[in-house]
Order: C-alpha cells, then structure tokens, then sequence
C-alpha cells in the first residue's frame, strides 16, 4: 500500500512540474509574440541587443555557423545596433573576421528600460542591487 500511495505521489508531482513546465514554455511563447509586436524583434534578439556594446568583438565566422547572425541582424534591420565587420581586433591579436555590434540611440532606450525594471532580488547582503551589464555602451 505504502509503495502504491508513494508512486502515485511521484507520478502526480512529476506530471504538477511537467504542466508548471510547460505553463513557463506557453507564457515564453506569449512574451515572445509580445516582443515582436512591440519592438519589432524576438527574445533572442533582444538578449543579443543586451549585449551590444562598441567594446566587444565577437568572432563572425561562429556567429554565421551557429545561425545567431539572424538575430543580430534583425537588431540592425529594425535601427537598434550599428554593425562593424573588422578583420582584425584593435590589438592586433586576432586575424580573423569579427563582428561589433554597436547599441544606437533606440537600441539604448530599450537597454535603459530592461535594467531599470524593478529587480524582484538581489545577491547582495546590504540589500543594494548590483548589475554587471554592457548599459555603459549607453552613457
């Protein structure tokens, strides 16, 4: 009896996670749409459009073979980023091609907006909220 009552347990708190689970990919979805429709992009271009900043030198040839290129430049179609392509980084370290994405003046709004959402936590003991962001591209 005992085995039967803990297996219909872990079968009903598997299925609770599995529907709580999919409830979060549904809600996703939802966000998603939300984003194109009111930035004109998808989630995936707006974690890239976090990223943006005229410091940082990703390699081309992994964004083009990794099929995240899309995204970045979605970024640049809809005036979010200015994009560089340079065939060399400015310290002379690598030769080859990398691309720099570079927040423009919309792109700055959106990126000011997302961290001035309220945070709902914080990692700090003195209860202060600590971002560690690209936002100073946006100064």
């Amino acid at each position: 009896m005992l085995k039967r009552l803990l297996l219909v347990a872990a079968l009903f708190a598997s299925s609770v996670g599995w529907a709580a689970e999919n409830d979060l990919t549904r809600s996703i979805g939802v966000l998603n749409q939300q984003s194109l429709s009111l930035l004109k992009i998808d989630l995936r271009s707006l974690r890239w459009l976090m990223e943006a900043s005229p410091e940082s030198y990703r390699p081309y040839d992994y964004l083009e073979r990794s099929g995240e290129l899309r995204f970045i430049e979605a970024l640049k179609r809809e005036g979010y980023v200015t994009v560089d392509i340079i065939d060399r980084l400015p310290d002379g370290s690598a030769t080859e091609k990398h691309l720099r994405m570079i927040p423009t003046r919309m792109g700055c709004v959106v990126i000011k907006a997302v961290f001035a959402l309220p945070p709902r936590q914080t990692n700090r003991s003195d209860g202060k909220v600590w971002y560690d962001s690209p936002m100073d591209a946006c100064r």
